[in-house]
């Protein structure tokens, strides 16, 4: 389907037709594989607002791989996403976990949103070696206690 991007406030995004969303919706989905132009799958939530009814947010760093600026057509795809977490998941975290049965039982426990925020907090970073010092940090935070991801990153 053809979609256009649209920005409030600051956020991309991009507006579900209510039939397309309420497919999902009617099945208990909220978070999808978005494709946009064919070139790149994103794990997004479907949102909903009075105002602006369903959607997608796009963020800066998709918006700017993919040259994209608001008012632009864009051909879209949404899937459901069947992943484990419904994010990305970063090789080297799952190695870090495979070694560390305390902090995989922690992470296991956490809400879907928390885990999701965890992996978010990994793959934002664009180096192997960061990623693998990054789940190291957050591991060990983890076994402290410390479960929030804006508190995680804190040394």
């Amino acid at each position: 389907m053809k979609a256009v991007i649209d920005q409030s406030g600051g956020m991309h995004f991009i507006g579900i037709s209510a039939s397309t969303a309420e497919k999902f919706i009617k099945k208990g989905i909220k978070r999808c594989i978005c494709t946009l132009n064919g070139k790149s799958s994103l794990h997004v939530a479907l949102q909903s607002r009075k105002e602006e009814g369903y959607f997608i947010y796009i963020s800066k760093r998709v918006m700017k791989e993919l040259n994209l600026k608001k008012g632009m057509t864009v051909q879209m795809e949404l899937k459901e996403d069947e992943s484990t977490f419904q994010f990305e998941e970063a090789e080297e975290w799952n190695e870090v976990l495979a070694t560390d049965p305390i902090a995989k039982d922690i992470f296991n426990q956490l809400t879907p949103g928390n885990q999701r925020s965890i992996l978010y907090l990994i793959t934002r970073v664009k180096s192997s070696e960061k990623r693998i010092e990054r789940s190291f940090h957050i591991a060990e935070q983890l076994k402290r206690g410390i479960h929030s991801a804006a508190q995680l990153m804190k040394k």
